[in-house]
């Protein structure tokens, strides 16, 4: 009884580990879950998110162009190229969650976005 007992143990142990690492290696990258057009809350902007790393803003017909990074603690970084080219890009950082991308503003405003269907 003790045999099976221990063989049980190992049997369940041994699943789990297994629905562990199928669950790991289904659940998406931070450069997957970016991608395609977020929505602002409360606002009137859009981003889309290409997979080549550069994205577009629409704010009611007024378009802007970037680029953005994301590491593997989903921290993204967006660089927004000014109208004036003779200007810098404006640089904003942000954390992605599965449906929801919040921007912090160096004045200390929060945009929020989800992403669309």
């Amino acid at each position: 009884m003790k045999k099976f007992h221990s063989w049980l143990c190992v049997q369940l142990i041994c699943i789990g580990i297994v629905s562990s690492v199928i669950l790991l290696s289904c659940s998406e990258r931070p450069e997957e879950l970016i991608v395609g057009v977020w929505t602002e809350v409360d606002g009137t902007e859009t981003i889309q998110f290409f997979a080549d790393s550069t994205l577009k803003i629409d704010d009611e017909g007024t378009w802007m162009e970037g680029t953005y990074t994301i590491d593997n603690k989903r921290q993204i970084e967006m660089k927004i190229l000014s109208l004036n080219p003779y200007d810098s890009p404006l640089v904003y950082n942000g954390t992605l969650s599965e449906d929801k991308l919040i921007f912090t503003l160096p004045e200390g405003k929060t945009l929020s976005y989800t992403k669309a269907k």
